[in-house]
């Protein structure tokens, strides 16, 4: 298996719940402990450079800019992107992004108790980072812990990214609406 096989099989492995599951019935629990020993605490926001990665992943099915970007075979309408920093040349954010045409928006939640249609929506559309921070500009916190991000935006409105794509289950922010 070839280095960009096994960090998409590493990706898919990654954090909690049932996609990581998924991936350990799907592909074994050896090969996923061994592209997990391969790959995890390697690439670091704010550490890596585009050297590393590249000696990590292999030669970028594109680049551009500060960016080098992965084609794999686990989410072919995306890329996995790594943005770095024109100054210190470290990795600042990386994730899927869309290739091609972002789908339109769907419609602003109405309130707390459209939460749930609209983030169920921004998942059957795959929506990333990119396209809910167009859409909906910046959200008001993020946090998180590789590779799950959580923003929240007003009303308690919280969108779960796994590795820049909305794939969560509804969530609510402690915080009171706004």
């Amino acid at each position: 298996m070839a280095a960009k096989q096994r960090f998409a099989l590493f990706l898919e492995s990654a954090g909690p719940g049932d996609a990581a599951a998924q991936a350990v019935r799907r592909h074994g629990a050896v090969a996923v402990a061994a592209a997990r020993a391969e790959f995890s605490g390697r690439i670091l926001i704010g550490v890596s450079t585009r050297a590393e990665i590249v000696a990590l992943i292999g030669e970028p099915d594109t680049s551009a800019g500060s960016a080098i970007a992965y084609a794999l075979a686990t989410r072919p309408d995306y890329r996995y992107v790594f943005d770095f920093d024109d100054a210190t040349g470290k990795l600042t954010r990386a994730g899927y992004h869309r290739v091609g045409a972002s789908p339109p928006p769907p419609a602003p939640p109405d309130g707390r108790r459209d939460h749930g249609r609209f983030l169920a929506e921004l998942a059957a559309l795959g929506a990333t980072e990119r396209e809910v921070r167009l859409w909906l500009g910046d959200p008001d916190e993020e946090f998180g812990w590789w590779p799950i991000s959580n923003w929240v935006y007003a009303a308690g409105l919280v969108i779960e990214f796994r590795h820049g794509v909305v794939e969560g289950r509804p969530r609510e922010s402690s915080k009171s609406a706004r």
